[in-house]
Parts: C-alpha cells; sequence; structure tokens
C-alpha cells in the first residue's frame, strides 16, 4: 500500500516537473541571454500548455506559419530587426488578416489606424495595407526598431509593442538598458512572456513538413482592376480577394504597383517567395522587384576608411572648421536630444524630423549627422559608416554615373565622413573633403545650447551599450528624454485623483507615478507632477 502511495503521488508530480522541464532555464531571444526564474518558467508552460491543447489546432497555426513566415522573415531582414519578433504575429493574430480587436486594431499585427499611418501603411477605400502581410511586417518591424531605439532593448520593445512607448517604462529596470543578458521572472510583463513563450512552442515545429498550400508574390504592375488580375491567375473575384483581403474594393488606385498572392499547390519553391528580386519597380518606399525570374539582390560595396591620414589625397577637416557646418548640418553632441537641435537651429520638431526621414522619437547617436535643410535643397551628402555609391544614388534619385562625374571619382569607392557633392562638380584637382570622426570635442561647441522648455532631471550618469559603442547617460534620463516633447507639469487641483489627471492628458497612472517616485496613489493640492502623454500603441 505504502508502495502505491508513492507510485501515486509521484504521477501527481510529474505533470508539474514536465511543466518546467520543457522550458529551459536560459534562452536566447533577440541576442539577449535570458535567465528564466522558477516562476516565469511556470507562467511561460502554462502559455505553451494552452497553445498546444489542441493538436488540430496548433497545426493550423503551424501551417499558417509556414506559409506566412518567409514573408515576415523578408520584411525583417530588410528592416534589419531580429527574427525571434516574427513569432509576436501569432499571439497578436494567429496570422488572420482580417482580425479585429476590441479596441479597433486591424490585421496581422493589429495596427491601430493612426499607427499604421505613422508607419506607412496605406489605409484608404481602396486598400488597407494592415491585411497586407509583406507591407504590415514592414511596418511592424520599423515600429519595433523604433522603440528599441531608445530602450536599446527589444524585449522592452516588446512590451512597449503592446502597451505604447511610453506605457512600456514602469515595466522596464533602467539599469537593464543596453544589457545584452537579463533576468524574466514571474513580474515580467505578460506581452513578453507570452512572445518568450510563442519562440518556445513553435520555433522547434516549424519546417518540419511542406504547407498544404503556398503563396506567391506578383506584382500589378499599375492594373487597377481587381477583376482583371484574378481572371489573368484563373481565380474568382471571390477567392482572389480571399488570398487579398488588403483590398477593399474591385478598383485599387490607378497608376501605382502593388504586391498581391496567388495560391500555388505543391512544394513552395522558396526562389518565387521572394518579394524583392529580379524586374524592379518602385512599391511604396522600396523598390521591389517582380518576383517572375527572381535574382540575388547584388550586395553593396562596404565603405571603407583609410587606416592612417593621407594627406595626398584628402583635404581633412574638422567639423566644427568645415563652412557648411551649422547652416546645412550639425553633428549630434553627447546626450543631445532631437528637440534641442532643433531649438538651436530654430526649427521646429517635426520639420528636423521630415528634413531627416526620422520617424517620431527617434534619438540619434552621439556624432550623428542631422541636415538642416531637404534633400533637394543639399549641395551635397555626408557619407556614413556603412552607405555606398549606389545606395546614396537612390537617396538623392541620382545614379551613380552622375555623382562619380560630379566628384570626380574613378571607382565607387567612398568613406565615412567624405563630402559627396550632389549638384556642382568639383574643381579640378581638388582633393575629396574627408570630415574627422566623431568625438567629444569634435562635437562639442562653445555656444551657449538653448535649452528646451521640458528639461528632465538625471541621476548620476552610468554607463550603458548603445549600439556596438558606450554612452555614458543615465538610462531612465535617456529614455525620457525621446519622450521630452510630450512631457507636461501638472499641478494637483481640488480633489483630483492620479486617475483623473491620467485621463486628461491621455497618459498612463502608473507612468506618472514612475516619473515622479510616488509610492503610492495619494495627492496633495498643488503638487507638481510631470505627465508623459501617450502616444497611441500600435
Amino acid at each position: 500500500m505504502k508502495n502505491t502511495l508513492i507510485v501515486l503521488l509521484g504521477l501527481l508530480l510529474l505533470p508539474a516537473a514536465c511543466l518546467l522541464a520543457e522550458v529551459p532555464e536560459h534562452m536566447r531571444f533577440c541576442d539577449i541571454e535570458l535567465s528564466l526564474d522558477a516562476g516565469a518558467r511556470t507562467k511561460i508552460e502554462e502559455i505553451t500548455t494552452k497553445l498546444k491543447r489542441s493538436p488540430a489546432h496548433f497545426q493550423s497555426l503551424v501551417d499558417r506559419a509556414n506559409i506566412y513566415f518567409p514573408f515576415i522573415e523578408e520584411a525583417f531582414d530588410l528592416r534589419g530587426v531580429p527574427q525571434d519578433l516574427k513569432y509576436i504575429v501569432i499571439q497578436e493574430s494567429a496570422m488572420v488578416a482580417d482580425a479585429v480587436s476590441s479596441s479597433n486594431a486591424v490585421g496581422y499585427w493589429q495596427f491601430k489606424e493612426a499607427s499604421a499611418r505613422e508607419s506607412g501603411l496605406q489605409i484608404d477605400a481602396f486598400v488597407d495595407e494592415r491585411k497586407h502581410i509583406f507591407q504590415a511586417s514592414l511596418a511592424a518591424a520599423k515600429y519595433f526598431y523604433t522603440i528599441a531605439r531608445y530602450y536599446d532593448n527589444y524585449l522592452y520593445a516588446v512590451i512597449g509593442y503592446n502597451r505604447g512607448p511610453v506605457g512600456a517604462i514602469p515595466f522596464t529596470d533602467e539599469h537593464a538598458f543596453g544589457r545584452r543578458k537579463m533576468e524574466v521572472t514571474g513580474d515580467t510583463h505578460w506581452y513578453a512572456l507570452h512572445a518568450l513563450a510563442h519562440k518556445i512552442a513553435f520555433e522547434n515545429a516549424l519546417g518540419k513538413s511542406d504547407p498544404p498550400m503556398w503563396l506567391q508574390p506578383m506584382n500589378t504592375h499599375g492594373e487597377s482592376d481587381v477583376q482583371t488580375l484574378a481572371t489573368a491567375e484563373n481565380l474568382s473575384l471571390e477567392d482572389f480577394k480571399k488570398y487579398n483581403s488588403w483590398i477593399n474594393g474591385s478598383k485599387l488606385p490607378e497608376g501605382k504597383d502593388f504586391i498581391y498572392y496567388v495560391p500555388r499547390k505543391g512544394k513552395p519553391e522558396r526562389a518565387l517567395l521572394r518579394h524583392v528580386g529580379g524586374e524592379a519597380k518602385q512599391i511604396g518606399e522600396l523598390t521591389v522587384h517582380t518576383p517572375v525570374k527572381p535574382i540575388d539582390k547584388p550586395k553593396p560595396a562596404l565603405v571603407t576608411t583609410p587606416e592612417t591620414r593621407d594627406t595626398r589625397k584628402f583635404d581633412y577637416v574638422e567639423p566644427l572648421d568645415d563652412v557648411d557646418y551649422g547652416e546645412e548640418y550639425v553633428r549630434v553632441r553627447e546626450n543631445e536630444s532631437l528637440v534641442e537641435i532643433a531649438v538651436r537651429n530654430h526649427l521646429r520638431i517635426r520639420k528636423l524630423q521630415e528634413i531627416n526621414g526620422f520617424v517620431n522619437y527617434h534619438r540619434p547617436a552621439m556624432g550623428d549627422i542631422v541636415y538642416l535643410k531637404p534633400a533637394k535643397s543639399r549641395h551635397f551628402h555626408i557619407v556614413q559608416a556603412g552607405e555606398s555609391l549606389g545606395s546614396i544614388a537612390e537617396k538623392y534619385e541620382t545614379t551613380v554615373e552622375k555623382l562619380r562625374a560630379k566628384n570626380r571619382m574613378s571607382g565607387n569607392n567612398v568613406y565615412a565622413g567624405q563630402k559627396l557633392s550632389l549638384k556642382l562638380k568639383v574643381a579640378k584637382g581638388q582633393k575629396p573633403i574627408l570630415l574627422a570622426q566623431p568625438s567629444t570635442a569634435t562635437v562639442e561647441e562653445t555656444e551657449e545650447v538653448v535649452e528646451p522648455e521640458v528639461v528632465v532631471e538625471t541621476k548620476k550618469p552610468i554607463q550603458i551599450a548603445a549600439g556596438a559603442g558606450i554612452l555614458e547617460t543615465d538610462p531612465a534620463s535617456y529614455r525620457l528624454a525621446a519622450f521630452e516633447s510630450k512631457m507636461v507639469t501638472h499641478t494637483v487641483g481640488p480633489k483630483e485623483s492620479l486617475w483623473k489627471i491620467a485621463k486628461k492628458y491621455g497618459a498612463y497612472a502608473d507612468v506618472i507615478k514612475k516619473l515622479n517616485n510616488l509610492s503610492s496613489s495619494e495627492l496633495k493640492e498643488g503638487q507638481q507632477l510631470k505627465v508623459l502623454q501617450v502616444t497611441d500603441s500600435q
């Protein structure tokens, strides 16, 4: 009897032991080494168990992922964001194109209309690109990248995707800002735990078998009649729109190319899944190619920088000694925000963002080039690390040959810091101008800086990783500086509650508490509070 009880007890305890056994104590997510404590592992296992509770439903998600993930992976590669983020599309919409949430978020990545438009998606009577897997994935990648830029942490970017950039603040640890090793606990925001659970559940299940069908991206070539496109693909209008639910009616905007999808049977032809490769066509902000006879996209020539100064070949100039500095461009100082740059150069922040193509709340790094004039008015371009002559020509809608002619270049090599003439041909015999690489000494100026109206209090600086280098700043102040144009000061009125103030500004009460180091929700009349107004989540 005693042995029987021991066996029964062991059987009862077995599921719990197996639960934690499936979730690792350590995992890698978006290039961050994560340590998962018992609380996090238990919650993650509860999520994965629910996902796999119905084998048929789980397999249907796997099949859909096998169909759509190649498109998401390509979009994420183009935007340069980690592939681990692709699993979030499953928790957002189960990869259902016309999914609509209770808050009216739509499509594969559940974008609200304002955020979708801000991310470059077209929404009108003709199309809703939130339901277009490739375009929506490009927008989602852009949104992830934007948040990660000022948190320097993609796990926090995941939380920001759900809560909005401002709303994520209370769920972040400033000491983890920029870290590549983190601990995940049972108290970590639920959305981040779900993201980890979806990666664990699906990562090893994908690619084991071919999906029941696959989709081939095709180019409309300006054709606006949807019935004509359907007929050309031997599909009924109903079936055509089933696979292209991003089309709202029977017509598309005339004179514009779109990517549509055609169902195919059999083993997917990997080369035909690509959106980029083949005959060049401009679609939105990307040069997309007709996937008929795909070709590999050529890799741009890498920028090279001379290892030592060669005054025989280059004319070296310190930025502050450049006659165009302060007139056509500036370099970002240490800990400087776009708001400060805009104020100092007598520009509106939105105008500065428009000139440089920055998304809202873009936080530049020290030494970055910020232009003060739009591209069509610039006389030159300053080469940045990673740029090629081809990418620069594309940026200014010109050709490599014209750039070479204007700058009297015999080859395609360009160098970080080089000033390339865009309008006038350089004088014969003139050596290329090469600006000194950024350092604290080259970006500091002696003129008095006009401070913006909003000032974020900072604590003692610490060192944190920022991209490839080290940025000496306080993580919280760096993060909040990205939102400073949305920061307001509120004086608590009679009988005002934290929740009433939050509602007034469209803010989060928990964000207000964290910004003001409040230990409780009790307020006093006349109390000064810093409030961050919320930007819409995705």
